[in-house]
């Protein structure tokens, strides 16, 4: 049986998924807001992508080289697709999410170490400098996710291509002009010789 393809994530459909996942218990909150994350980062890796749909399901494999949250969290900051305060904020979700999934007591946003992780989440920190009044780590965890949600989808409109790149080999074009100017130059050298 084929595996079923993973519609990407749209603001539309995050909107309505805010109003369950802040229903859940805070493994269920902290769970569903980071796949939600882990997903947006992927849209925003792919959109990066040319268009070879085979060999980018390939690598985002759970078992391929982006397979994993905190794979892809490196990629796209090192690739200049996500600035260092999202990257930071991706990294303490990643960490409270892991916190969750492999706990086995009953930890909760106002478990000492999750708590105070929500409150370094920039998103949280913004609302307190604007008016918005976050109470609880569980708000500041999900205005956080969900500002980072939508701004990773705000940036996962492909990028414009050059249609001649799946066609022309500029690597090829560029050794044939290397060795050309190469050639040229060991020509005129040996030239040169020739004339003293």
């Amino acid at each position: 049986m084929a595996k079923k393809m993973k519609e990407p994530p749209n603001v539309e459909s995050l909107r309505k998924a805010v109003a369950r996942f802040t229903k859940q218990a805070d493994r269920g909150t902290a769970l569903v807001a980071a796949a939600w994350l882990d997903d947006a980062l992927e849209a925003r890796i792919r959109a990066t992508f040319r268009p070879d749909k085979k060999m980018a399901d390939d690598v985002f494999r759970p078992d391929g080289p982006l397979g994993s949250f905190s794979a892809r969290i490196k990629v796209a900051y090192l690739l200049d697709l996500i600035e260092p305060t999202a990257r930071q904020d991706l990294d303490h979700i990643r960490r409270i999410r892991n916190d969750f999934a492999h706990s086995r007591g009953n930890l909760r946003f106002t478990t000492p170490s999750v708590r105070d992780r929500c409150g370094q989440l920039h998103g949280a920190v913004a609302c307190r400098l604007g008016s918005w009044t976050l109470r609880s780590p569980k708000q500041k965890f999900v205005v956080t996710a969900y500002f980072l949600a939508e701004y990773l989808m705000s940036l996962t409109k492909p990028s414009k291509r050059n249609p001649l790149l799946d066609h022309a080999d500029s690597y090829g074009s560029w050794i044939r002009r290397t060795v050309r100017s190469s050639s040229l130059e060991l020509l005129a050298k040996e030239v040169r010789t020739l004339t003293r």
